[in-house]
């Protein structure tokens, strides 16, 4: 089975796991086929809408002439969340009220001794003991095993595309904002159904290798503009077992809207922002841009305008 968690954390939580120093805009040399960059405008409002990546490998970050200068020229920079701001205890508190079970209750009483024993020896591995283990709920334990896959992989939370650019923004002075909070992301994982916990945990523990070649799949689509790609991992992921469909409608399609729903009310003030958003929310015909364009904004896909990631891949 593949990890749907894993895929997820890359492309559409950006908050719940040093980005390379940013480089001067260079001319593209890509084709007139739109990437994962939208425009859009409603009553004197400006909104750009960019695609990220929530992970990286330390590759340096080119941006297209047209990226930059949308940046540039915002008066706010609008991402999913802004860790940056949260203090560490506060952060600490909410990991613990959403990733660790209740006072009273271990991981033995959610889990089968087998599956038991086989978290608590992959947890040993990455130095957590079993005390600590045994106080986590099942899908706190699969997110921490895939951030440390994420790792050994040279993957890092710190050099995703999200970060790269709230670090231009504070370098520029330009003002953020935030479509969601940390406690909102993690209570939603919090909140998943048991059955589905459990089989998140089944998963980072059965398939690394082959999660790790479907998150190379991801960012090579990535990088490609090739939003078929993209749209063909999900779907596979749902068709090779229906019942990840309500993972999905929690953490892509709710949010989708949810998130629209945050932009289009910051956009009546007729300012000019520009958006770093997971891509997983940004394509398909239940994407943000398609849910803009349904409520009235002019939503165009910027010809030939990306973010280019330079240098040496991330090999394991």
């Amino acid at each position: 089975m593949r990890s749907v968690l894993g895929l997820l954390l890359v492309v559409l939580l950006s908050g719940s796991l040093a980005c390379a120093t940013p480089s001067p805009p260079v001319q593209s040399e890509a084709s007139a086929e739109p990437w994962f960059f939208w425009e859009t405008e409603h009553d004197g409002a400006r909104l750009a809408l960019l695609g990220s990546v929530h992970i990286g490998d330390g590759r340096r970050l080119h941006l297209d002439p047209a990226v930059y200068e949308a940046l540039t020229a915002a008066d706010e920079l609008v991402v999913e969340v802004d860790m940056d701001r949260l203090p560490e205890r506060e952060a600490l508190a909410i990991m613990e009220r959403h990733g660790l079970l209740p006072p009273g209750e271990t991981l033995t009483d959610r889990l089968d001794p087998e599956l038991y024993d086989r978290a608590v020896v992959a947890m040993l591995g990455h130095g957590f003991p079993r005390s600590m283990t045994d106080r986590m709920r099942p899908w706190f334990i699969a997110q921490m095993i895939t951030y440390m896959e994420f790792q050994a992989a040279g993957y890092d939370p710190s050099n995703g595309v999200d970060l790269h650019f709230l670090r231009v923004a504070r370098r520029q002075g330009t003002p953020v904002t935030t479509l969601e909070t940390f406690d909102e992301q993690l209570a939603m994982l919090a909140e998943l159904p048991p059955d589905l916990q459990l089989e998140m945990l089944e998963e980072s523990l059965d398939d690394a290798a082959h999660f790790m070649g479907l998150v190379r799949e991801m960012f090579e689509a990535w990088e490609n503009g090739d939003e078929q790609a993209l749209l063909e991992l999900f779907a596979g992921e749902v068709d090779a077992d229906p019942r990840r469909g309500p993972l999905y409608e929690r953490i892509l399609f709710d949010r989708n809207h949810t998130m629209t729903a945050r932009l289009v009310e910051l956009c009546r003030d007729g300012r000019s922002r520009f958006a770093v958003v997971g891509v997983g929310h940004l394509i398909g015909p239940r994407g943000i841009p398609a849910l803009l364009a349904a409520q009235g904004f002019e939503v165009r896909r910027v010809p030939g305008a990306r973010v280019r990631v330079l240098g040496r891949r991330a090999t394991r």
